[in-house]
């Protein structure tokens, strides 16, 4: 389970490229305070457009497979504290996140999975073919 914070940079629908790039100038440079080691909930009160921004934009624990897609492949492989190493672009905005906590699920396998690849032939008997015969085919 992940716990990730966000700083949402709106960009409105059918916005110019020249507000598009406002606002990603605007959400790299609070990426990079975020870096710096500012407070990051602060950041997030003060910056975000996002509905959980008075939260520090903490989404809450959540299993990987409830995060939108581009958190998920943002933060899969982030250490607990660490903020993404760039921008993260989705149809909303810019984001920037951060990884607020991991904990490995309680129902995780532990051990490895063996697997098997299986094919088969299926030969049906009928009144064409007898059991014996479609053994010995």
């Amino acid at each position: 389970q992940y716990n990730v914070a966000q700083i949402l940079v709106p960009v409105a629908e059918g916005a110019t490229d020249a507000e598009k790039a406002a606002a990603r100038k605007k959400a790299e440079g609070l990426l990079k305070q975020a870096q710096g080691g500012a407070d990051f909930a602060k950041l997030a009160r003060d910056n975000s457009g996002a509905q959980d921004a008075a939260q520090g934009g903490e989404l809450g624990l959540r299993p990987i497979g409830r995060l939108p897609a581009v958190f998920a492949n943002a933060v899969v492989d982030m250490k607990a504290g660490q903020v993404a190493s760039q921008v993260v672009e989705s149809p909303a905005g810019y984001h920037v996140i951060k990884l607020l906590e991991k904990r490995a699920s309680s129902t995780a396998i532990a051990a490895k999975v063996q697997q098997t690849q299986v094919r088969h032939i299926l030969i049906k008997t009928g009144p064409t073919m007898s059991a014996d015969d479609a053994r010995r085919q």
